[in-house]
């Protein structure tokens, strides 16, 4: 039988109190590190907080970081982390690819240790960073929903996907040039999103009619053609054609009548093919009329959930429907229209769309192609069913686009439909009829609530030929002494400012004035008034040069978002 050897009792007591303190330290520290992992992410969420408040307080009239720096400040005291306690606070403003500015925060914070001191660690840094940009997401009114469906002065377009952007449309096409990816396609998902909002002054119907003006891409009308005028022009009919300027059936022909491009009782183009027939290499396709940008209009509402409930969708087949529909308009699916819908009516029962706190339904549209290379022309308008204007002793609005412009220009107070409204969501792409005239383009409803905030507005290959990148804006409702805009792309970033506090940063496309397949950059900022505004519509005037591009707008009004 063993004996215990004198003073192995004491050693165990050490070697125990020495694995107490190697666990306690361990303790102490898992401890400290959880604290700090938790407050870690509490610092981020701060930061993120504080670079979202700070982009609304980017200064149009400055390239500092000035005022966007006191705002973050402000939100990260309030969140528990007063600059006091940081140990660095770095801000810069830059861009983003379609020209939106961004505001930059990186903040450094020591986070405390308390059980792990014990082990000699008192601290260790946290540097977070969070980029923001605003949600450029402005509803832009439409021209044709603005002249109540009378094509004037521009209508929408869309790109078949194998086409190029440098010919106008970064949004639906996957190449800038042929030989280039175009970067701009996974931004946009390849569509163009619209907006019908249906509110408590229209009374005309418990059914809306929505229809589509030449939703195919095959232009089918011959070279000659008998123009007719309106009723205050007074002109006799007469015939002309395409032939000298065209070079063959894939090339637009929109035919100047002589009428004004302002008065709203005139009709100042005659259209006689309003798409245009581009092949895969971006070359232009003059003798075949029959275009091949297959088109998808899909029409769908939100619930009060907001999941989306479908109503109606359209894809055009250019074989079947170009006989019923080029430069007609046309509703699918309905009772009246020689063009099939593929689910749905684009004739809406308004009892199903559920009604806002503001006494509004809206309907929400999408505009996709799935092939083809050419560039299809198209337009948008919303009223009431056909049986409307019979009830109510007014000829029937024609489905023939320039019959109904004759109607429209005279007699506009009959077709005046109040309580609907027609908005490009975020981007509005545009093919101008208007070459060197000078045209008032309405952007942007402006509400009252965002006086006071900044406007931004940017445009995708605003290169006319024979008009001007130069652009004039004005708000409707303002005395242009009061919000004078008058901006010009400039050969270089921040050149031919006048160093007044007034002039906003000027636009360049990426540091010259070609903007031939690019975006302003930075985007025009002007600053709505504060005092005294009621609200209005953003104008863009400017010589179109009969040019394709893109517009986009957003107020600051609308939410930012982080970037990074």
């Amino acid at each position: 039988m063993g004996h215990k050897l004198r003073g192995e009792s004491g050693q165990g007591i050490v070697l125990f109190a020495l694995v107490m303190v190697v666990l306690l330290a361990f303790i102490a520290l898992a401890v400290d590190v959880g604290l700090a992992f938790v407050r870690s992410a509490q610092f981020s969420a701060a930061i993120d907080a504080a670079a979202l408040a700070a982009t609304i307080d980017l200064d149009p009239n400055d390239d500092s970081t000035f005022q966007a720096d006191i705002r973050a400040e402000q939100f990260l005291g309030a969140n528990g982390w007063p600059t006091s306690t940081l140990t660095s606070m770095i801000s810069s403003r830059s861009y983003t690819q379609m020209g939106l500015p961004t505001y930059s925060l990186t903040a450094t914070w020591p986070v405390d240790f308390y059980f792990a001191r014990a082990i000699g660690l008192s601290e260790y840094s946290v540097t977070r960073k969070a980029t923001a940009s605003y949600y450029a997401q402005a509803e832009m009114l439409t021209p044709s929903a603005a002249e109540r469906g009378h094509v004037r002065t521009a209508s929408q377009f869309i790109f078949g996907p194998s086409g190029c952007a440098v010919q106008g449309d970064p949004v639906s096409t996957r190449l800038s040039t042929p030989d280039a990816t175009n970067g701009y396609y996974p931004m946009f998902d390849g569509e163009f999103d619209y907006r019908i909002v249906v509110d408590e002054n229209y009374v005309a119907s418990d059914v809306l009619r929505v229809e589509l003006f030449d939703p195919d891409s095959y232009n089918n009308r011959p070279d000659n053609t008998m123009v007719q005028h309106s009723l205050s022009d007074g002109r006799p009919a007469k015939e002309l054609d395409c032939q000298a300027k065209t070079a063959g059936a894939g090339d637009r022909c929109v035919i100047e009548t002589g009428e004004s491009v302002t008065a709203i009782n005139q009709n100042p183009f005659w259209l006689q093919r309003v798409d245009v027939n581009w092949g895969d290499r971006c070359e232009q396709l003059n003798q075949d009329g029959f275009g091949d940008v297959v088109t998808t209009y899909e029409l769908f509402f939100r619930t009060d959930s907001g999941e989306r409930q479908a109503l109606a969708s359209y894809t055009v087949d250019n074989a079947r429907d170009y006989l019923h529909s080029d430069l007609k308009w046309v509703s699918p699916g309905a009772s009246s229209s020689l063009v099939p819908a593929d689910d749905g009516s684009f004739e809406i029962d308004l009892s199903v769309i559920p009604v806002n706190d503001m006494g509004q339904r809206t309907i929400e549209m999408e505009v996709q192609t799935s092939s083809g290379s050419g560039k299809n022309v198209w337009d948008l308008w919303a009223g009431p069913p056909l049986a409307y204007f019979a009830a109510n002793g007014i000829p029937s609005l024609s489905a023939d686009v320039n019959q109904r412009n004759l109607q429209l220009a005279n007699n506009p107070a009959d077709y005046s439909i109040p309580g609907i409204s027609v908005f490009a969501i975020g981007r509005m792409p545009l093919t101008h009829y208007v070459d060197n005239a000078s045209i008032k383009l309405p952007l942007a409803p402006i509400e009252s609530t965002q006086g006071g905030g900044i406007v931004y507005a940017t445009a995708y290959d605003l290169d006319p030929s024979g008009g001007s990148a130069d652009i004039n804006f004005t708000i409707d409702t303002v005395a242009e002494g009061d919000f004078k805009m008058f901006t010009a792309v400039v050969d270089a970033p921040n050149s031919g400012r006048s160093g007044s506090s007034a002039d906003p940063l000027q636009a360049t496309c990426k540091g010259s004035r070609d903007c031939n397949g690019r975006w302003m950059l930075p985007q025009y900022a002007m600053r709505i008034p504060r005092v005294f505004f009621s609200g209005g519509t953003l104008e863009a005037n400017y010589t179109p040069g009969g040019d394709d591009h893109v517009w986009s707008a957003g107020v600051t009004a609308g939410r930012p978002f982080l970037t990074k």
